[in-house]
């Protein structure tokens, strides 16, 4: 009789962890679907609206319209800083390199 207690006893134990387990993994299911709205939420806000980037699309337009030069040499200052981020070709390598070891 003393085993069959025990036995009992342990089944209980189990049963409660498994209880408690499966309550913690509900919660936290709760969390992470909260936190994903919010996130959600969040990001809803953070997004222009098509309005918003329309508007934003005349204004660029405006800009560019009362000062073409100002724009083209942005453009071109954009574009040589993207060209410095790059990696070398090996054409340019080929060419440029040599000029660069003979000085």
């Amino acid at each position: 009789m003393v085993a069959g207690g025990t036995g009992s006893h342990v089944k209980q134990l189990v049963q409660g962890r498994a209880r408690e387990m499966a309550e913690a993994a509900e919660r936290t299911t709760w969390t992470l679907r909260d936190r994903a709205g919010q996130a959600g939420s969040r990001l809803a806000d953070a997004t222009p609206s098509p309005g918003e980037v329309r508007q934003s699309a005349r204004r660029a337009a405006g800009v560019v319209q009362e000062n073409p030069l100002g724009f083209a040499i942005g453009a071109a200052a954009a574009g040589f800083l993207a060209g410095l981020l790059l990696p070398r070709t090996r054409v340019e390598e080929e060419r440029l390199g040599r000029s660069r070891a003979s000085r």
